[in-house]
């Protein structure tokens, strides 16, 4: 008897979202990337500042101005409709996040935190991160399913003893039985000064042992960073 069931489709998107194979090195991985996304709510944005005689200008190089501290903003408050206006920019400039656009992470969560009382100065930066949006819409997420190999000789070593004693973390005893294979993450950090660092986070998960396990790794002057 024949199956009427199709192969299932590989996926195109996920929320807004594509996603779709790419080769490095002649590996296949998955990449995800928002730059739909991020057209369509630059789109929005332009729209609705157009009926006001504005649009986005310039091309930033940084999703929030140098030097600006929102903190201390003490610019006029919004009104009603112009904070909860904002309070959907934050909304949206979130999601993005959580389709790949880490670098635009700590700006809108600083921006985020005055949701409750948002100033002019503050719409100003949020629409500054989306002029920063339109001149950088081609971000790509990569997801690498090969590990790598680390010289564990180069990572810095730290007795946490005098912190934390001999504490222990606690693992209920009616914890489940981990499953599947340890996860590596990687992390990159570009320490910008007269000097190229490359700061290097490598966490494992053991399934095992029910915990993180942390190591730093610090490279100085590095061509590999």
């Amino acid at each position: 008897m024949n199956s009427l069931k199709e192969p299932a489709a590989k996926s195109t998107s996920y929320l807004g979202a594509t996603i779709k194979e790419w080769s490095i090195s002649g590996h296949k991985i998955w990449v995800m990337s928002s730059q739909q996304c991020v057209k369509e709510a630059v789109r929005c944005v332009e729209l609705e500042l157009s009926k006001s005689g504005q649009r986005l200008v310039g091309k930033p190089v940084k999703p929030m101005t140098p030097g600006y501290r929102p903190e201390l903003d003490v610019s006029p408050l919004l009104d009603e409709d112009q904070a909860s206006y904002y309070m959907s920019l934050i909304g949206i400039l979130r999601w993005m996040v959580e389709l790949g656009r880490i670098d635009i992470c700590v700006d809108v969560s600083l921006l985020s935190s005055f949701m409750a009382q948002p100033r002019v100065g503050h719409m100003l930066e949020v629409l500054h991160v989306f002029s920063y949006l339109k001149s950088h819409e081609n971000s790509k997420l990569v997801f690498d399913p090969y590990p790598q190999s680390w010289d564990e000789t180069k990572f810095q070593r730290f007795n946490w003893k005098d912190i934390y004693c001999d504490t222990k973390e606690a693992i209920p005893a009616n914890a489940p039985n981990s499953r599947g294979h340890s996860v590596q993450i990687n992390a990159f950090v570009d320490a910008g000064s007269r000097r190229l660092l490359c700061y290097t986070m490598i966490t494992h998960w053991n399934p095992n042992l029910h915990q993180l396990c942390t190591n730093y790794m610090v490279l100085q002057g590095s061509s590999n960073c």
